[in-house]
């Protein structure tokens, strides 16, 4: 099930096409998250979720380059790690009162301990990047 999705948050997905080239990869979901934000007033906490995606992006980018230290590549991935788990919990926390197709969807994608469900993470945390991206150049404008 795809959940229904406002004006304003189809135009947040349409601008986000527009400035990664159509190269979304968890569409659907990151306008889950907007509308959920949006309609249980969690701001905050998207923002956070929008953050440590970034985050969590930035971390596994330099992580599988391979111009970096075994010693600084251990202590990243331990970052990583643990960033990761705090970007699941705000994605439990978003959406633990949302409608039960859309908690099953996500506890099925993105939950479970398993190499599937860290690579759905890894997709949500690029898209969540560049929104992230956005923020900031419409910020420092």
């Amino acid at each position: 099930m795809i959940m229904e999705l406002s004006k304003d948050t189809l135009q947040v997905l349409e601008f986000l096409d527009y400035t990664t080239g159509n190269n979304l990869r968890k569409r659907n979901d990151i306008g889950t998250i907007l509308e959920i934000g949006a309609e249980k007033g969690e701001f905050i906490l998207v923002d956070k979720l929008i953050f440590s995606g970034s985050y969590f992006w930035k971390l596994h980018k330099i992580l599988i380059r391979q111009d970096i230290s075994e010693d600084d590549a251990y202590k990243l991935q331990r970052e990583l790690v643990d960033t990761s788990q705090n970007f699941k919990n705000y994605l439990v926390d978003l959406v633990n009162d949302a409608d039960e197709a859309i908690r099953k969807r996500f506890n099925t994608m993105y939950f479970p301990n398993e190499q599937g469900a860290f690579r759905n993470l890894i997709d949500l945390a690029f898209d969540l990047s560049k929104l992230k991206e956005v923020q900031n150049t419409l910020k420092n404008r």
